[in-house]
């Protein structure tokens, strides 16, 4: 499923962290801990292809594809997904549109065709599984959320974009114990529904730690 080979993650100048290995097969759940500044948003963001973290040792392979160099887009294609620790407002936006208007490029014109009522009606479902009403498909994305409102929307992308491997930064921050049950019961969902999903959570919770046990743990160390 995804192999990180000893990577080196650079900012600018600025090395990350270095010869960092991680190997994770098809439906695990593996956790990535670590001290705030360790690199753990920057492994994320390097797994997803973001421009600014760039691999300059060792290599990402997903599924037996080396995708150390793919584009965000490439990628997102291959199944790989990030929940951000911080979402961000869309304004004009809406909901519907961004999940809509990605679900069709993700799925490309030789997929299957779905109308917007359809669509609508798949929109709605995912976003009261998480706890957000249907009526939040016409609101513009993050835009007045509360922080746990932003989060419920990640799962919500989770739970309607199916990826095969999915990246949780944090997705627990500003949510409460009722908002960790959710995340594991996403978890669970997604994994009946799609059995080869791959999760790599990213979180500083003991309580989410506890409720993924006995998941696999990765510790990034920091530079103390």
């Amino acid at each position: 499923m995804l192999s990180v080979n000893t990577v080196t993650i650079t900012v600018g100048k600025k090395t990350i962290f270095s010869d960092f290995s991680l190997s994770m097969a098809p439906c695990s759940v593996h956790l990535l801990v670590g001290p705030n500044g360790a690199g753990k948003s920057s492994l994320a963001y390097a797994l997803i292809g973001h421009p600014s973290y760039v691999v300059t040792q060792g290599t990402l392979i997903l599924n037996g594809q080396d995708i150390t160099t793919s584009t965000p887009d490439v990628r997102a294609r291959l199944g790989l997904f990030l929940a951000f620790q911080q979402p961000c407002a869309i304004p004009g936006v809406t909901v519907f549109e961004l999940l809509t208007q990605a679900y069709r490029e993700l799925v490309g014109i030789s997929g299957a065709y779905e109308s917007n009522v359809d669509l609508r009606v798949r929109v709605g479902a995912v976003l009261e599984k998480v706890g957000l009403p249907a009526a939040y498909a016409d609101r513009a994305v993050n835009e007045h959320f509360s922080g746990g409102e932003k989060k419920r929307l990640e799962l919500a992308q989770l739970l309607f974009f199916k990826p095969k491997l999915a990246i949780l930064d944090e997705i627990d921050a500003g949510l409460d114990a009722q908002g960790i049950d959710l995340i594991v019961d996403c978890i669970r969902m997604l994994q009946r529904e799609n059995a080869a999903t791959a999760f790599l959570v990213i979180t500083h919770s003991p309580a989410l730690i506890a409720a993924l046990a006995p998941a696999p743990v990765h510790e990034l160390p920091g530079h103390g």
